[in-house]
């Protein structure tokens, strides 16, 4: 006895076949595109586009101008919001207290001024070109006795340096 060839499964062959060859292009075309949008970071929401410097929080006061290197060295001017001279006591970047902070600290700001404070953080770019570092200022107010606390966030892109 002798078995005829069924045509129905050469067809589901063929059609398997027609299929690979007409989608199978564009599967490989989205997996190279994947690839390169994963190569180019774009997944990575910790590396998100910034395009510019932005301040969040502060009550007491207001920064006007900060600029964190790749190094870790910070510049920002602060400003006193009170009404009262403030004793700033410590500034912290990222959890971490400022070194070599200029003017040294302790030191004061009367009501209404300005001060352009240099110091050293331990936040460094290590591979990352932007950052979202909680900022806190520990200060005393001339009327008061107890430390106060004001703390926000500085968002931007690390510099060069």
């Amino acid at each position: 006895m002798r078995i005829k060839p069924n045509p129905m499964k050469a067809m589901k062959g063929q059609s398997a076949m027609e299929y690979v060859s007409t989608y199978g292009w564009a599967f490989i075309v989205l997996i190279i595109l994947l690839g390169i949008i994963f190569q180019l970071g774009l997944f990575n929401a910790g590396q998100a586009i910034v395009t510019s410097a932005e301040v969040v929080g502060f009550n007491s006061f207001n920064i006007n101008n900060f600029l964190l290197r790749s190094s870790g060295a910070l510049e920002l001017t602060l400003s006193n919001r009170l009404e009262d001279t403030v004793t700033i006591k410590e500034i912290d970047l990222g959890g971490s207290p400022l070194t070599g902070v200029t003017p040294a600290l302790p030191f004061n700001i009367s009501a209404g001024s300005n001060v352009t404070i240099h110091g050293t953080s331990s936040l460094t770019s290590s591979g990352s070109r932007v950052y979202n570092a909680r900022v806190g200022i520990k200060f005393d107010v001339d009327r008061g006795t107890a430390d106060h606390l004001d703390a926000g966030f500085l968002k931007g892109e690390f510099q060069p340096g």
